[in-house]
Parts: structure tokens; sequence; C-alpha cells
């Protein structure tokens, strides 16, 4: 089913917020500076961290800001066409205030979400800039050393004080690797089931911000549609299409079901629908019971619309998806998506749909 990616109503907008973003990493270039942050005092250090915390701020204010209303009007648009074809839903009616409840809901847990994001940005820059100018201290050259140096050309002198230039720079690539930079979001290291611990994520901070504000117009569009659907007793949705290049593509078009509790009652009142058994619940998909495709995850821009495949003729029931393509692993998945990026001539690394 093809439709508009959910991000549609608000991709002028976002684009417009990215460029400030990336106005502001420029304007505070400084922050990755090493030889700034020697001849600068902690408290001025701390000033500029806060500025550049506060600036930071056009992040929340867009996640938080009336246009993002836009995606759960468009989302009952979308609603309102997916069932144009079904007479069974003639006069799509639906309460503005409900619509705008879900919104409200979504975007205070994901600004809630980005502000603790955007502290520990903050957080992790003043400890590593602190640290590397107390660390650096330890590491000036004395005087009496200093002559003894023949080559003068890796000295630095700042603020009175003598620096061996390589020795600060493999100290700052250090406390770089720990702590990131100033526009990087480095997640916490995860503990696997079998006891491992897996390496946290290092992302640059617009990328995580475009992904997330992508993230939270899918969870509108989808919870919207999820929740209308449930008004009307519609248990199952179809997945969009938008001929993805990544491992989202083996699920486009499959038929899910809104919860487990729809899916057993569906399959109580309709036993002759077999085949509806093997149909996911779009939880399942979200966290990966199914497989580890891209399917409504971070930074997907698809989303599920209803289709109420009861009211269906039976030859147009046998003709629905089976659930993925050929029922392909997560790695036949991924295999077959590198081919298709390639074949395009774009990276194996494909971007979400």
């Amino acid at each position: 089913m093809a439709a508009r990616r959910s991000d549609y109503w608000i991709r002028a907008e976002k684009d417009r917020m990215l460029k400030r973003l990336k106005k502001i990493f420029e304007n505070n270039s400084k922050l990755d500076d090493y030889t700034w942050v020697l001849k600068t005092t902690k408290n001025e250090i701390k000033k500029a961290i806060n500025k550049y915390r506060d600036q930071l701020v056009i992040i929340e204010n867009f996640m938080r800001s009336d246009s993002i209303n836009k995606v759960g009007i468009g989302a009952m648009d979308d609603f309102a066409e997916a069932l144009s074809t079904f007479p069974e839903f003639e006069d799509i009616k639906y309460s503005q205030n409900k619509i705008d409840e879900i919104v409200s809901t979504i975007q205070t847990e994901y600004t809630n979400a980005m502000s603790g994001i955007l502290d520990i940005v903050k957080n992790d820059t003043t400890q590593k800039l602190f640290r590397f100018k107390i660390m650096a201290d330890a590491e000036s050259i004395p005087e009496r050393i200093l002559k003894t140096i023949t080559d003068q050309r890796s000295i630095l002198s700042i603020g009175g004080k003598n620096y061996n230039n390589k020795t600060l720079g493999e100290l700052w690539g250090v406390l770089t690797e720990r702590y990131g930079s100033y526009d990087t979001i480095i997640f916490q290291p995860k503990i696997l089931s079998d006891g491992t611990v897996q390496a946290g994520k290092r992302m640059p901070l617009n990328t995580y911000v475009d992904g997330k504000t992508i993230s939270m117009s899918t969870d509108i569009h989808v919870t919207t549609n999820m929740t209308e659907s449930a008004r009307r007793g519609i248990s199952t949705m179809r997945l969009t299409k938008h001929g993805s290049p990544d491992s989202c593509n083996i699920w486009e078009d499959a038929i899910v079901f809104t919860t487990k509790a729809a899916k057993d009652k569906f399959l109580k009142e309709n036993p002759q629908m077999k085949q509806a058994a093997s149909w996911p619940t779009i939880s399942e998909i979200r966290n990966n019971k199914i497989d580890k495709s891209h399917m409504l995850k971070f930074n997907c821009r698809h989303t599920a619309l209803p289709y109420p495949v009861q009211f269906l003729d039976k030859k147009d029931i046998n003709k629905l998806r089976q659930g993925p393509k050929l029922q392909k692993s997560y790695k036949e998945a991924r295999l077959n998506s590198e081919k298709i990026n390639v074949k395009r001539g774009k990276p194996k690394s494909g971007k979400a749909a």
C-alpha cells in the first residue's frame, strides 16, 4: 500500500531546523578546539557550554511546536483514504480533540527524552573540557626541560605554559573517545543476555535529531491509525510501501494486527482465515519478536493503515501477503537490501525509508 511517508507534513520545517542546528555547531566549533580550552578559564568555558545548550533549545521547540499537529491531521486523511474502498466505512468522522490528545502525549514523551539527551551532551562536553584542562596542566613542560628539547616546533606555548602538541592531541583523542564531541551523542553500553557488554553507539547529534523527529512522526501516525481502527472494530492493518532500499522492504505491504488481543479475537471470529495466524502484531515487529528488520524502528518513515480483511472477497484474501517476502530472515534481508543498493548505485548501508 503506497502512502506518504510519516514525516511528509513536517519535513520542510524539520529541514529548516536542521540547517539552523548546523549553523549553531559551526558557531560553537571552539568547543572542539583544545587550544581554546587551554587559554580559557573554567568559568568562561562553563558559560560557553551553557550558552551552547541554550541554543540547542531550537530542537525542543520544534518537537513541541504546533506544526507537529499536522502529522495527526495527515494521519486521519490517510486513514479515511485507506478505507475509501470499503463501503462498510463511509463518511469517516473523528474527534479532533482525540487526535490532538494523541499528538500532545507523544510530543511530550519525545521532547522530554530529547531534553535528556541534550543535557547529556552538555554534561559530557563539560566533563571532557574540564578534565582536559586538568590533565593537560599536568603535562606542561617545565622550563628546565624545555631547554633540552631539540625540536622546538612540537612545543605549544599558551598562557605562559609550554606543552608538547602531540601529547595534547593524544590526550584530546582519549577524552573524545570517552565523551565524544560537543556535536555528537554517545549512548551507554548495553549488557546483553549472555553477559557480554555491547559498546555504546555514537552518532552525530544532527543525525540523531533527524531520526528522532522522524520516529516521533511515525509514532503519531501509527498510533492515530491504530486508535481510530480500534474505535471501529478494525483488527488488521497494512504496512505502507515506499520501495525501501533497506531491510524494511521485506515487510512492505504486509498485513499486521493492531494488538495481540485484537488478533486473538479476530482468529476466534474468523476461523476460516487460517493464514491470519501467521500475521504478527505491530508490537512484535517493533520489538524484534519476528526479526531485526528496520520496519517501525528508529528513523523509519513507514506507517500502518487500516485494512479490514474480513470484508475482502475470498479471491482477494488469497492474494494477501503472508508476512515477510518468502519468510526471509533478517540476514537474508540485509543481503537483499545491499544488492538493491548496489543496483541503484547507492552505498550498501541504505537510508531508511
